[in-house]
């Protein structure tokens, strides 16, 4: 707790919860100085602070998220090269969670499912909610409920609402398994 206004921003604004909202930021410098912050190696490191008004001064607490940024950075790289390597691929790639919402798929799968029962799917949207016919959405679920006991399902049919959109497929669903098989 300091008793000194001068470590926040001039431009402060008080909000109700007790909580300042800063149009620019603390002096770090005076911070460090008062060992607030004082890391064992100099080095730039990301902060999330945030400051409160008590009745001596203000509560001033910070915490060094550098580790996190960089976790962070990694998974968007990461998740960077997966799309890559999905939209890179010969054929339509989807996934889906237990509960048939889409979870990451690549353009020519969309372009398919517009195609054959004139949806624009979306990641969250449900996979068997755009099957508008009914007997593919029976046969898809069917089909997936198995991939989600662990089998994989090589199946060749026909497939969309008119006779001008049925295309004939041969369709690949195989389960996501852990480093465990699971």
């Amino acid at each position: 707790i300091f008793a000194n206004p001068l470590l926040a921003s001039k431009n402060a604004e008080l909000h109700e919860n007790g909580w300042i909202k800063f149009q620019d930021s603390l002096d770090l410098i005076q911070i460090k100085e008062q060992n607030i912050y004082n890391p064992v190696e100099p080095k730039i490191i990301d902060i999330d602070w945030t400051v409160s008004v008590t009745d001596s001064g203000y509560l001033i607490q910070i915490q060094d998220i550098t580790e996190h940024k960089k976790a962070e950075a990694e998974i968007v790289e990461e998740r960077n090269i997966l799309n890559v390597m999905i939209e890179s691929a010969e054929g339509p790639i989807f996934s889906i969670d237990c509960n048939y919402r889409y979870t990451s798929f690549n353009s020519q799968h969309a372009k398919v499912m517009k195609t054959i029962f004139d949806v624009d799917i979306e990641i969250g949207g449900n996979l068997l909610d755009y099957h508008t016919n009914p007997k593919d959405r029976k046969n898809a679920k069917i089909n997936i409920d198995k991939v989600f006991k662990g089998e994989t399902v090589i199946i060749e049919s026909f497939a969309g609402d008119s006779p001008q959109n049925r295309r004939y497929f041969s369709i690949f669903h195989t389960p996501i398994k852990d480093s465990k098989g699971k």
